[in-house]
């Protein structure tokens, strides 16, 4: 797909909220957000508020805390799966570092301690 907007001229950013997770509460807009994958695999992943709760960043999503090792070697495999020069699809993504922007909810709990 990326291929044919790049013919017609058209390029197409990436925008990739890293630590964001659907964790099946809330919504954005008119999107009802699911319980991802990765939330459903690693819940102990997310930041909890100081209820407990999944603390929530801007669009109201959960977040997965950078503090866990296992959460930064996610992100590290996504990102470079997701510039594998291998990969015709990937590779041809135009991203911009401004849309890789995180923001942090103001009250975290970790379940672990940060290294």
């Amino acid at each position: 797909m990326n291929d044919d907007f790049h013919k017609d001229g058209i390029l197409v950013q990436l925008w990739w909220l890293p630590l964001g997770v659907e964790d099946g509460e809330g919504r954005w807009e008119s999107h009802k957000y699911i319980v991802s994958k990765v939330a459903q695999e690693h819940p102990d992943w997310l930041i909890l508020d100081k209820n407990g709760k999944h603390a929530r960043i801007t669009r109201n999503l959960a977040a997965m805390c950078p503090a866990v090792p296992e959460v930064r070697a996610y992100h590290k495999m996504l990102t470079e799966k997701l510039s594998a020069s291998g990969d015709s699809t990937a590779a041809n993504w135009t991203i911009s570092i401004a849309s890789l922007l995180v923001t942090t909810p103001r009250i975290i709990t970790s379940r672990r301690k940060i290294p």
